[in-house]
């Protein structure tokens, strides 16, 4: 599965934009200013955080519409199934590869903020200290989860209805979904 994902320009392209994202946000000094004063500090992290777990329906609805799919596309279904592999584990396999992939993306997101805050032409006043828990504590509370439950919604979508177009428009609903919500609760 990683060498089929991995090949993918989607992937690529996907991959690239998550780590520029991130540099982007630290090296133009992005930062919340009504709750912080510091461009790297845990509030910041954590907002970064909540934008990079938003922007992660995009790659995973590339990865579940190539991964699931490409079976149906190729007539290769009843090749796969008539192996001795069952199809719990055949689609246990495509799930775990599918979030470990969009884990990666958003975790190298992460990475990328690290790496433009090094880069930075910031004040050095308005940069913590490097804190490894200000970068572990958002990737555990909201990119591992939201990746967790991203991948499994759109994966369960693909996998149920066997259609592209469906998949779409479970991942416009997921983002509206968050958009409503988040100016409901705001």
């Amino acid at each position: 599965e990683w060498r089929y994902h991995s090949k993918q320009r989607s992937f690529l392209i996907f991959l690239i934009l998550f780590v520029l994202f991130g540099v982007l946000a630290m090296v133009h000094e992005f930062q919340f200013l009504e709750n912080s004063s510091m461009y790297n500090d845990a509030y910041n992290l954590n907002l970064i955080s909540g934008l990079i777990s938003l922007g992660v329906v995009f790659p995973c609805l590339f990865l579940c519409i190539n991964g699931l799919l490409r079976d149906q596309n190729y007539n290769s279904e009843g090749i796969i199934f008539s192996t001795g592999i069952t199809k719990k584990s055949f689609f246990t396999s495509r799930f775990l590869a599918i979030f470990k992939i969009t884990l990666l993306i958003s975790s190298l997101s992460l990475l990328g903020v690290f790496i433009g805050s090094l880069l930075s032409g910031a004040n050095p006043e308005s940069l913590h200290s490097f804190n490894i828990s200000h970068y572990i504590w958002p990737w555990l509370s909201i990119i591992l989860p939201n990746a967790f439950i991203v991948s499994a919604l759109l994966f369960s979508a693909t996998l149920l209805s066997r259609s592209a177009l469906i998949t779409y428009i479970i991942g416009v609903l997921i983002l509206a979904i968050y958009w409503f919500s988040a100016f409901s609760i705001n």
